[in-house]
């Protein structure tokens, strides 16, 4: 991986995926998706959707831990 891979997205690569993501959200298909943005490409699309379910159960996570312990320990 590379150090640019390891980087947290910056404010523009978060505006990029919310975008994305409230495309398909609308009921936009790949091909209506890529055909109307040529510079949003699968990969895009793929790392878009991973970071979305990594942020989703991060969110279960703590929110199973809120009043926890452990919660203490992560500023929950």
């Amino acid at each position: 991986m590379t150090k640019k891979q390891e980087s947290k997205p910056n404010g523009t690569t978060v505006q990029l995926a919310e975008f994305v993501l409230e495309l398909y959200a609308a009921g936009w298909t790949q091909q209506q998706v890529f055909g109307q943005y040529p510079h949003i490409t699968p990969d895009l699309v793929t790392r878009v959707f991973s970071l979305a379910a990594l942020l989703c159960v991060r969110e279960e996570v703590l929110s199973q831990l809120s009043g926890t312990p452990e919660a203490r320990l992560l500023n929950v």
